[in-house]
């Protein structure tokens, strides 16, 4: 309880005070009044997710595991053609066209540059006694490099430029080996998860789940389905308030609703 001089009393049990305890000696406090109230004003302080947009989250994991397998895929080619990898920016570099106008041969003449600039550079280290020319770089069959960057070029999400590639979501290791950066993606995934923070946005949050769950409660009959929920109820004007619906109550919910303002 809260007395008038602002004493918090609580009655806490032993388990509730070994873990007072180890809270407070995680948080670096010798006062376990602290480590309450620190943990009540996180808890204050924290967003208050109210939706998520399930849709372009599942569209945007998929695009960026799609990119990742064809990056893979086309690194393990690049290896096999040239005995080198690829960095990160090297790879976003040849791609920074994709999905344009024109892509395909843009990309492909971006893919025989880097080609034939790492052979190259590694005929130039292998022979340093020879004057290399391009006219000495051996002749590569890069068709499969090429289908590979037609497949990330004809993306649904890249070709139709909802999206193009996150590079901020890959690193590629010495190795050659494409991962994913999870803390990235969950940055961008949570740009589609809704929150409220502010007084105001708290105090409208409160008020419209009291709604949401009234009208999550209507859907459990089977009569209601989620098109037609607001055929459940009518807006008196003059009395300005929501109320209940003939069609509703006498039913069944079949046909479109005229909603007269004295329709009961």
């Amino acid at each position: 309880m809260i007395t008038k001089t602002k004493r918090v009393d609580l009655r806490a049990s032993e388990a509730d005070e070994k873990n007072l305890q180890l809270a407070a000696e995680k948080m670096g406090e010798k006062k376990i009044s602290k480590v309450i109230f620190n943990s009540v004003k996180q808890v204050a302080n924290k967003p208050i997710e109210y939706g998520i947009d399930r849709i372009s989250i599942r569209h945007t994991l998929a695009n960026i595991e799609y990119v990742k397998t064809y990056l893979q895929a086309f690194l393990d080619e690049f290896k096999i053609v040239t005995a080198q990898t690829l960095t990160r920016d090297e790879l976003e570099n040849i791609f920074s066209n994709i999905g344009k106008l024109g892509s395909t041969q843009i990309l492909e003449n971006s893919i025989k540059a880097v080609v034939s600039k790492k052979l190259y550079d590694q005929m130039v280290r292998n022979h340093s006694d020879m004057n290399v020319t391009i006219e000495n770089i051996p002749a590569k069959d890069m068709t499969r490099l090429f289908e590979l960057s037609d497949k990330l070029d004809n993306a649904p999400e890249i070709k139709l430029r909802f999206a193009g590639i996150y590079w901020f979501c890959y690193e590629v290791n010495e190795a050659g080996q494409v991962n994913i950066i999870q803390n990235e993606v969950d940055s961008l995934t949570d740009n589609y998860r809704f929150t409220a923070t502010s007084p105001t946005e708290l105090k409208k949050l409160s008020a419209i789940q009291d709604i949401c769950e009234s009208l999550n409660s209507l859907l459990k009959d089977p009569e209601v389905q989620a098109e037609r929920i607001f055929d459940t109820v009518y807006f008196d004007s003059e009395a300005r308030k929501f109320a209940p619906s003939g069609s509703y109550i006498k039913g069944p919910l079949m046909q479109p609703t005229i909603l007269f303002e004295h329709y009961h």
